[in-house]
């Protein structure tokens, strides 16, 4: 049936069903008769058509239940194997997402880095040991399942500071990170590339 041969499975199963019938007619004819005569206690036994159309319902429901048993396997089956997909689909979107937004981000911080080196060297020094950590962060942690908490509050830190850079002196701004407990795991976020 599930190889999409179901004239096959129907004849096979009708097959299966009648040789069942008549194997159950005979035990009953040969062996129950014979050995355990009056089995209905001198009343009247009830019309053949009744005996086989009983056997015929459960052969059935057997069957069927057997069908749907296959059926709900072969869902589950299905659905592991979609959300399989779809979590492969998500890791290539963020991948392809990572390689667009990275190369965009760092050529606008390097830009920031090498205009800063005239204007404040350590500055610029220290920017650039903050770049080396996100890039270490980027390469060797966002492919892991879980990272720790407070490697991802320093990678924000440091993306943070790098992006303020690019503004002016007069723009205000601040970072808050407050009662964050970094002692546990979590899966990396992406934010390299967008502010």
């Amino acid at each position: 049936m599930f190889k999409k041969k179901i004239w096959q499975f129907f004849i096979i199963n009708i097959i299966t069903i009648i040789v069942f019938i008549v194997c159950k007619e005979l035990i009953h004819t040969f062996v129950i008769t014979v050995h355990f005569p009056g089995n209905y206690n001198g009343r009247v036994p009830p019309p053949k058509i009744f005996i086989y159309l009983g056997n015929l319902i459960s052969s059935s429901l057997v069957i069927g239940l057997s069908v749907a048993i296959k059926m709900t396997a072969g869902w589950y089956q299905l659905e592991a194997e979609r959300k399989e997909l779809e979590k492969a689909h998500l890791e290539s979107e963020l991948s392809q997402l990572k390689n667009q937004l990275n190369p965009h981000f760092f050529f606008n911080t390097l830009n920031n880095i090498y205009s800063l080196i005239s204007i404040n060297s350590v500055q610029a020094q220290e920017a650039l040991h903050q770049l080396s950590k996100l890039t270490r962060y980027i390469l060797y942690e966002t492919d892991k399942e879980m990272v720790p908490l407070k490697k991802e509050i320093d990678f924000l830190e440091n993306y943070i500071h790098l992006m303020s850079l690019r503004l002016s002196d007069n723009t205000k701004w601040k970072q808050i990170f407050e009662n964050i407990d970094t002692n546990f795991e979590h899966r990396p976020s992406f934010v390299h590339g967008s502010c």
